[in-house]
């Protein structure tokens, strides 16, 4: 029964380890690995069936398990430097979670069994009393364990006959058309704290499409970049389709009655502006039914939303964690709002997968308020033949919550990550809370300085003197990156009193090429005016 129970515990595990693998194909150590990690437990498990393994075998298999627990330990505490796409801690799974528990169960029973007739009595009593339950009891873990390998977060459920008294995601699609769904919020700590019991605050959340088409509208690109100084002076200006998508309606509470709460709203299967097309401009916007902006002015405040696409993996962060597992992180926007746009003749491809939205909305005010969050964007057809960019998600805190420390004064903080493509950035821009003075993307190999994103301030009434804007690089050639090379981004802060909960993000668009010397460097004069005083240094989430 030990042997057994040890046996069922290793092929656990490395079938674990085999379904986890293709999460990490894009980083050749890992996925390596994986497989190699899996096939060997399987081997394992399989060859204790045999009546009296030897027990130099057990002892290399306690051995072996037991470096494979502390290289977990590891990567969740500090993450593992010396290897491509885990140089920083992990978030912990239930996937992991439960491949360590089996991993334990082999250790304690290899040990067990290796120790021979010296302590036959404590053998019996384990296999007895503790052991054997203990691996029945694992067999139910292998199933939440198999369930995560998914990566796609949907909840639906039908409405009728037995469904919920409530609807949390209503999805209409299209331009007549329209299909309802349900999509729970559960919790990815994208930003902000998690707090389940709020997730069916909103009585309707999900997004209602609607498209423009007509004549082409025209968004100069700009540049905020210093560069070489033969460049144009303008930027070619960029044209494409107007469509728009609605997500909502939010049913948002008084404050104090929940309303200004910090807890994820996750739509799955969200409706696109466009599908099979090139997107080449996006600009989000909160809100309310009748159009009107919804802003501080008025007690809501839009703290993030983040749109992603589940059937693709994210550039920086694994799909073994909790925001991993959410897919490629494309665009985001916290209060602010800022636009992202392409340079001439590039566009971000969108197919037919789906996207999901991961939204935290806050209200201030003390009446209850109804808002939505709104995504306009220009777009080509495909058969323009755009270059297609690929996002590149930079986080100080990059797959936890996005959320880190400041201490009082001017601080700032370097975060690091080893390019996994080869290519010319050409457009980014920053995200950071008040007291955010910038960010500032670089090469770090090359000490190529790419974009600094410039936090604004006190210009624009409804945003009640917090953060109201970022600046943003946009041109074909901001820089460049190989393969290997570390893209660095480092966050500026001034605060009067230290912080636990400020951002530093930047998404960089990359055009995937070996054409390295391709396009204009941006001209020194688009560089941005960082301002003299220093930012207000209030709580990011209150007006």
């Amino acid at each position: 029964m030990l042997r057994y129970g040890i046996a069922f515990a290793s092929v656990a595990a490395g079938i674990l380890h085999l379904t986890a693998a293709s999460a990490h194909s894009e980083h050749t150590q890992i996925l390596a690995f994986f497989i190699g990690t899996g096939i060997a437990q399987i081997v394992f498990g399989t060859a204790l069936m045999t009546p009296r393994p030897p027990r130099w075998f057990l002892r290399a298999a306690a051995l072996g398990n037991t470096t494979l627990i502390a290289v977990w330990l590891a990567s969740r505490m500090s993450g593992l430097p010396f290897v491509a796409g885990v140089e920083h801690a992990e978030p912990v799974g239930v996937k992991d979670t439960v491949t360590v528990v089996f991993e334990l169960l082999v250790v304690v029973g290899c040990l067990a069994l290796a120790s021979g007739g010296r302590s036959l009595a404590m053998r019996q009593r384990l296999t007895e009393r503790g052991f054997a339950p203990l691996a029945a009891a694992t067999a139910l873990l292998i199933v939440p364990g198999l369930a995560t390998s998914a990566h796609v977060h949907s909840d639906e459920h039908m409405h009728g006959g037995g469904a919920h008294g409530h609807t949390d995601g209503l999805l209409a699609a299209g331009h007549e058309e329209h299909a309802t769904t349900d999509a729970h919020g559960h919790a990815a700590g994208v930003a902000g704290h998690t707090d389940d019991a709020m997730e069916h605050a909103d009585h309707a959340a999900g997004a209602e499409a609607e498209h423009t088409r007509g004549a082409e509208t025209k968004v100069a690109g700009t540049s905020t970049q210093r560069g070489a100084a033969a460049a144009p002076a303008e930027p070619e200006q960029v044209t494409g389709i107007k469509a728009n998508a609605r997500y909502g309606p939010f049913v948002l509470p008084p404050a104090g009655l929940g309303g200004d709460a910090h807890y994820n709203r996750i739509l799955s299967n969200v409706a696109k502006p466009c599908s099979d097309c090139y997107i080449v401009s996006m600009r989000p916007n909160m809100v309310y039914a009748d159009g009107s902006s919804a802003n501080l002015n008025t007690g809501t405040m839009l703290h993030h939303a983040v749109w992603t696409r589940p059937n693709r993996p994210d550039a920086t962060c694994s799909r073994n964690s909790a925001i991993g597992s959410q897919g490629e992180r494309f665009f985001a926007s916290g209060n602010e709002r800022t636009e992202m746009t392409l340079p001439a003749g590039f566009g971000y491809r969108v197919g037919n997968d789906g996207w999901n939205l991961i939204a935290e909305i806050m209200n201030h005010s003390d009446q209850a308020r109804t808002v939505y969050v709104t995504l306009d964007v220009l777009y080509r057809p495909l058969s323009d033949g755009l270059r297609n960019v690929t996002p590149v998600w930079m986080d100080i805190d990059n797959c936890g919550d996005s959320q880190y420390a400041v201490p009082a004064g001017k601080s700032n903080k370097l975060w690091t990550w080893r390019s996994t493509v080869t290519g010319r950035v050409v457009s980014t821009g920053g995200h950071v809370h008040d007291g955010g003075v910038k960010t500032v993307l670089t090469n770090e190999t090359t000490k190529q300085q790419m974009c600094t994103s410039v936090a604004g301030y006190g210009m624009k009434p409804e945003y009640r003197n917090t953060i109201e804007s970022m600046s943003t690089c946009v041109w074909d050639r901001i820089g460049v990156l190989r393969k290997g090379e570390q893209l660095g981004l480092r966050a500026y802060y001034d605060t009067s009193a230290a912080r636990t909960d400020v951002m530093g993000i930047n998404i960089a668009f990359v055009y995937e090429t070996t054409d390295l010397s391709g396009g204009t460097a941006p001209p020194r004069s688009s560089a941005p005016q960082e301002q003299t005083a220093p930012p207000p240094s209030g709580g990011h989430d209150h007006p």
